[in-house]
């Protein structure tokens, strides 16, 4: 997926260069149509921890949606989702 080049760039995120051997620069491109979620770890106190599950349970929501739905809130508060 990663080693082809696509003709039609309109589905495609800005190309990035991937930081590989000296001798081989590797342009890639995300397409839009298949971005799927990506998993991200993280750690908090555990104060943090304990807030963020009690605020899950009042809600009716899972932990990681619960978090999940703060990040891309945040995001499009400061106009950096896409």
């Amino acid at each position: 997926m990663w080693d082809t080049i696509a003709t039609d760039l309109s589905n495609f995120m800005p190309v990035e260069r991937l930081n590989v051997a000296p001798t081989k620069a590797v342009l890639t491109a995300v397409n839009y149509s298949t971005r799927k979620p990506q998993r991200v770890t993280i750690t908090v106190p555990y104060r943090v921890y304990a807030a963020l599950l009690q605020e899950s349970d009042y809600q009716g929501r899972s932990l990681s949606n619960l978090a999940s739905v703060w990040l891309e809130q945040q995001t499009l508060k400061t106009g950096q989702a896409i």
